[in-house]
């Protein structure tokens, strides 16, 4: 088993969408666009009649008005608290999640997500009108989190009451230890951390000793036990003790970088994911680079970080892509086997 830390989502600068803009059509467009098409597509927009255009001018006037009428202040119940103003921002954020079942809600679980809520409402972030539903502040995070795994920064976008000078003091006064806010950005209306995020980086520790050769046990039970009926093996204390005292010879981790290597680039995935469905057409990503650091020795047990930074990844895709290459290491498999996944049919891969 290996165990993972998430490091950042990075979301795309948000200073930059700061001034609306407008796009117009390209002029290669106009061109190849044939003039008898482009004037009946205008003659459509604007209405065929006097009176179309007429009835297109009363719609137009009658949802103006219905949006000002949404915008003025509604009438509050008597004794509620006064309103005050939301303003939509990016939280930057850590956490250990060690205990929490991940980073996204869920009901009857404890994650993250519930703790930050609860935080934000007691902190006054969130008024008590808002308190009910976290989809009334728009809640949205960069990347979710499985259960047990760690952020060292973490973006969630949100709209939050942010008048007092020491909202995050105030904040991080009811988070749990575990979690820590670290400041927050005011961002424009339309901003959503999920899809503005344009790439993660996850980082695996890995201890050294899952690529040493199968034990004769495990040989045995390999060749004379079907695999639906098979067991883990008990590890002895002697087991233990050779895994503390394993280190990876130095043409093993050069096969570990090379392969990783190969993991670059914009490939198909679909072998990687246990989501069912997954297609040429749904599952290509996109890995800008895969490395592996020297090796170091952590009480006793020599480990490895592995650090993958990519667009976006599939469910269980980094954990099939690291459990790939534990495999053909410890069997001395030919590299050439990871191109043979991307382009074969479904098959299981550990």
């Amino acid at each position: 088993m290996f165990f993972r830390l998430r490091i950042w989502a990075r979301s795309v600068n948000t200073s930059a969408r700061l001034l609306k803009y407008s796009t117009m059509p390209e002029e290669s467009t106009i061109e190849t666009q044939p003039a008898a098409t482009a004037n009946e597509n205008k003659r459509k927009n604007r209405g065929q009649t006097s009176k179309d255009r007429r009835e297109h001018a009363r719609k137009k006037i009658m949802i103006r008005n219905q949006e000002r009428k949404e915008e003025q202040p509604r009438e509050r119940p008597e004794g509620s608290e006064p309103r005050r103003p939301k303003r939509k921002v990016a939280l930057l954020m850590g956490f250990c999640g060690s205990g929490y079942q991940g980073m996204q809600v869920n009901p009857n679980a404890k994650t993250i997500e519930g703790e930050l809520f609860k935080a934000l409402c007691e902190a006054g972030a969130v008024s008590a009108e808002n308190s009910t539903d976290q989809g009334k502040i728009q809640l949205q995070r960069a990347a979710r989190t499985d259960k047990g795994v760690h952020a060292a920064g973490q973006v969630v976008s949100l709209k939050m009451i942010v008048e007092e000078p020491d909202i995050i003091a105030r904040l991080n006064e009811k988070l749990p230890a575990q979690i820590r806010a670290w400041d927050y950005v005011r961002v424009v209306r339309s901003f959503n951390a999920k899809t503005a995020c344009d790439s993660r980086v996850y980082e695996y520790m890995l201890p050294t000793y899952v690529f040493m050769p199968p034990s004769e046990k495990c040989m045995e039970l390999a060749k004379t036990v079907k695999f639906e009926e098979r067991q883990v093996p008990e590890t002895s204390e002697a087991d233990l003790r050779a895994k503390r005292e394993y280190r990876a010879p130095r043409e093993m981790l050069e096969y570990v970088r090379k392969a990783l290597e190969k993991y670059q680039g914009t490939h198909d995935y679909r072998n990687f994911t246990v989501t069912k469905g997954c297609t040429a057409n749904n599952s290509r990503r996109h890995i800008h680079w895969f490395t592996m650091s020297d090796p170091m020795v952590i009480r006793g047990c020599e480990w490895l970080s592995l650090k993958v930074k990519g667009q976006s990844f599939m469910l269980h895709q980094i954990r099939k892509m690291v459990g790939l290459i534990i495999l053909m290491a410890r069997t001395n498999v030919p590299q050439r086997l990871i191109d043979v996944v991307f382009d074969c049919a479904r098959i299981n891969v550990p």
